[in-house]
C-alpha cells in the first residue's frame, strides 16, 4: 500500500491504493489542430496541450482499462487543473477520445469544478455539459469530441475540467502526451471511485502526462469589480533558481496574501503585503526549495488568482 496525495493547487487530501502501473497501448502520429464540431469556433481556446513534442499516446493499466480512463480501480473522471488568466464563461470542453468500451447505450458528460487555492478546497460541480452518447464517439478517426455547456459556468480562478470516463456501463480512454515527455506539469488528476481526488503523476509512479482537453470559452467577461486584475499575474524567472518574482496589478488599496504550495498541496511559504493600487512586484526566496513544480496564489479578500512555476538549481 502506498500513500496518495491529492494535488489540486493547495488541496491536500490523502488516501491509499495498491501500487499502479501503466504501459503504452497505442501511439498516434498526429491529431486535429482545432476541434472538429458542428459549430464554428470563434472564441478563445484555453488549455491546449503544453508539450513541445508531446507524442500522442494511450496508456493501458496493468489492472485493466486505461491510465486516462476508468482502469481497474473504477475511476470516475479524468481531467486537468487550469489556471485562467482572466474570467471566462465555459461554452464547450473538447477531448481526444481514442478508445471506448460500449456495454450499454449510455451517455457521458464533462464537468467544471472551482478550486479555492487559498483554502485548499475543491468546490461542488459548477457546470455539467449536455450528454454525449458513447455510441456517437468516433475513436477510429481520432477527432475531437465536443461537450456543450448550455448555460456555461463562469470561472475566475483555478478550476478543474473533467470528462466522465465511466458511467456504470460504458468506459472510454482519452489521449495524453507521452510519459517520456514528462510535460504534464502535475496538472492531470483522477476522480476516484470514492469521489476523492488523486494527482495522476503521483498515483501512477511519475507518469506526468498532459491530457488532450481544451475549453472553448467566452472571454468577454467583466472583471472591473475585482481588486485583483486577473490578466496581470506573472512569475519570473520561470524556471527560478534562488528567487522568484511574482508580479500582478491591483485595482485598489488592499492587503494581499501571497502563498506558495508544493506538489503535495502544502503551503510552504506565505507573505502578507499592504499594497496601494497599481503594479506590484513581490520577491520570494526559493533557494531552500527542492527542484520541482510549485504553485502560487495571490489573495485579496475573497478574490484569488493562481499560477505555477518551476524551481531548478
Amino acid at each position: 500500500m502506498k500513500k496518495l496525495y491529492t494535488l489540486i493547487a493547495a488541496v491536500a487530501i490523502s488516501g491509499t491504493a495498491m501500487a499502479q502501473e501503466a504501459y503504452l497501448y497505442r501511439t498516434y502520429e498526429s491529431a486535429p489542430a482545432v476541434p472538429t464540431a458542428t459549430e464554428t469556433i470563434t472564441d478563445t481556446l484555453i488549455a491546449p496541450p503544453q508539450c513541445a513534442s508531446p507524442d500522442l499516446a494511450l496508456y493501458g493499466a496493468t489492472t485493466g482499462g486505461y491510465l486516462s480512463g476508468t482502469n481497474g480501480y473504477g475511476d470516475k473522471e479524468k481531467g486537468m487543473l487550469i489556471f485562467p488568466s482572466q474570467a471566462y464563461k465555459i461554452e464547450n470542453v473538447y477531448a481526444l477520445i481514442a478508445a471506448k468500451e460500449h456495454v450499454v447505450s449510455g451517455n457521458i458528460h464533462a464537468y467544471i469544478y472551482p478550486v479555492d487555492t487559498a483554502a485548499g478546497t475543491i468546490g461542488a460541480v459548477a457546470g455539467t455539459s449536455a450528454p454525449v452518447a458513447v455510441t456517437s464517439i468516433d475513436t477510429a478517426n481520432l477527432g475531437w469530441t465536443a461537450f456543450n455547456f448550455t448555460n456555461g459556468p463562469i470561472v475566475s480562478g483555478a478550476f478543474i475540467m473533467t470528462i466522465q470516463v465511466d458511467n456504470g456501463g460504458d468506459t472510454i480512454g482519452i489521449v495524453t502526451s507521452s510519459v517520456a515527455a514528462a510535460c504534464g506539469g502535475g496538472q492531470m488528476f483522477d476522480k476516484l471511485a470514492d469521489d476523492s481526488w488523486a494527482n495522476t503523476a503521483t498515483r501512477w509512479g511519475g507518469a506526468d502526462v498532459w491530457m488532450w482537453m481544451m475549453a472553448d470559452v467566452d472571454n468577454n467577461i467583466s472583471t472591473e469589480e475585482n481588486i485583483l486584475d486577473r490578466q496581470s499575474a506573472r512569475a519570473f524567472p520561470n524556471p527560478a533558481n534562488d528567487n522568484i518574482n511574482i508580479t500582478y496589478h491591483i485595482n485598489g488599496n488592499s492587503e494581499v496574501v501571497i502563498s506558495v504550495m508544493d506538489i503535495q498541496g502544502r503551503v510552504i511559504m506565505t507573505q502578507t503585503e499592504n499594497q496601494v493600487e497599481g503594479r506590484q512586484f513581490v520577491e520570494m526566496n526559493t533557494s531552500a526549495l527542492s527542484a520541482g513544480t510549485y504553485f502560487y496564489s495571490v489573495q485579496s479578500g475573497s478574490d484569488v488568482m493562481s499560477g505555477k512555476f518551476v524551481v531548478r538549481h
